[in-house]
């Protein structure tokens, strides 16, 4: 019984590590939300694993819980010019603009936020 519950454990543990895995940020200014229901915004000095789309480099959905979350955190840090730290899944299309491939399917998502 004992080792069945160490090898949960662990199989539970490693599986959250591979869920919560993704791309982090720091320190960056919040510049062009736009948006309802999936917002988008761009920051100072976007990361090179994102895509550009018109401005913006990440989405979320502000219909969900964390979404609601992450727009007040978001919207926070926007009105009193704090820097934000960000979690996110990568673009399948880094490096690209609305130009010559980025669309809003291929932002990439937020799933965590903070305030500096």
């Amino acid at each position: 019984m004992c080792i069945f519950k160490v090898m949960l454990f662990v199989g539970l543990f490693g599986l959250s590590f591979f869920v919560e895995a993704g791309s982090y940020v720091e320190g960056r200014q919040v510049r062009s939300v736009f948006g309802s229901g999936v917002i988008k915004f761009g920051v100072n000095n976007p990361p090179s694993d994102t895509c550009d789309y018109y401005n913006r480099t990440f989405k979320f959905d502000s219909r969900t819980e964390n979404g609601r979350t992450i727009l007040s955190i978001l919207l926070a840090a926007k009105m009193a010019g704090k820097d934000v730290n960000i979690w996110y899944s990568p673009s399948p299309k880094p490096g690209t603009s609305s130009e010559n491939g980025c669309s809003i399917a291929d932002m990439a998502t937020i799933n965590e936020i903070g305030i500096d």
